[in-house]
């Protein structure tokens, strides 16, 4: 009867963790996303701001980026626990928001052409690394049984992030200002933050599986293991060629999609073309989740169920 009693005790504690998982995990990610689904139409008006060739430019440049912060950011993941890697990395973004705003608000018409370049690869950095690292977080906290029952639910809670935060940055623009919009991803980050110290308290008092990774080492390993990984799997490599076709395929349509947007504004005062085309694009990508949205409902789902992941993928070209 005791042992009974205890398993059910378990059993009531562990759902109560999963409960509180999702409920801050939803939370957490529709922070996060909200706040990029501010900066990304900002990030996507400097592209049509400063025409074709720049834009090839600030491509190669966040190339290069990428190709410094990702070995960075595995050394760091290796070597730090993450109640110190996470408050750290999140206030590193938020400090470099505060610059971006004084620079965007304050600086001269040389100094903002500049900073508007490092802006459009910042954000495209900020973007992957505040998503995966959500994910990876999320995923040290929760097994992998958890992981399947609870990650699709709180996916849900970064796409209506999206969609509240592309409708935030088209009503606002204009009437704040772009360079005022940077000042919601700096609240939003904090708010994340917050949640994510909770998060982890409660990691602490209910996931026993997880209380050593939570007080104690990083995880290790070589920051570079998952370059070598991709060239040991043919799986993984045939992954990695899918994604570059898809991505030369999307680059070449966004390339298009800026000398459309360009040209449609090229007629209105600097700070009035500024305003139109963030909120343009603000909408495009609030019209775009709710077509993913309906499109992961109603299609890939069914379709994977009935066809499989290949035959999935194989539909999208």
């Amino acid at each position: 009867m005791g042992k009974k009693s205890e398993n059910l005790f378990e059993a009531t504690a562990q759902e109560k963790y999963e409960k509180t998982v999702l409920f801050l995990g939803a939370a957490w990610f529709f922070f996060l996303l909200f706040g990029y689904y501010i900066l990304r139409p900002i990030r996507e008006q400097i592209g049509a701001t400063y025409g074709l060739k720049n834009l090839s430019m600030l491509y190669v440049g966040t190339f290069i980026v990428m190709l410094i912060a990702i070995p960075l950011f595995s050394f760091l993941v290796g070597r730090f626990n993450r109640k110190s890697l996470v408050p750290s990395i999140y206030l590193f973004f938020i400090s470099n928001l505060i610059l971006f705003w004084i620079g965007m608000k304050y600086g001269n018409k040389g100094a903002q052409l500049w900073i508007a370049r490092a802006l459009f690869v910042w954000i495209s950095v900020y973007g992957l690394f505040i998503v995966s690292f959500f994910w990876s977080v999320i995923g040290d906290m929760l097994s992998t049984a958890q992981g399947r029952r609870l990650f699709g639910y709180m996916s849900a809670g970064g796409t209506f992030g999206g969609m509240v935060g592309s409708q935030v940055a088209a009503r606002l623009a204009k009437p704040i200002g772009v360079a005022n919009l940077l000042f919601f991803p700096i609240g939003l980050l904090v708010a994340g933050l917050l949640v994510y110290i909770f998060l982890e308290r409660q990691t602490l008092l209910f996931g026993e599986k997880k209380k050593a990774d939570a007080k104690g080492k990083a995880t290790g390993g070589n920051p570079f293991a998952g370059f070598t990984a991709v060239f040991k799997s043919r799986y993984l490599m045939s992954i990695c060629l899918y994604g570059i076709l898809m991505a030369t395929c999307s680059t070449s349509v966004y390339f298009q999609q800026a000398e459309i947007v360009k040209a449609e504004y090229m007629n209105l005062a600097d700070v009035d073309a500024e305003a139109a085309r963030t909120q343009y694009f603000a909408n495009v990508n609030f019209a775009v989740s709710i077509l993913t949205l309906v499109i992961q409902v109603a299609i890939v789902g069914l379709l994977m169920k009935w066809a499989g992941l290949g035959i999935a993928l194989a539909v999208l070209p």
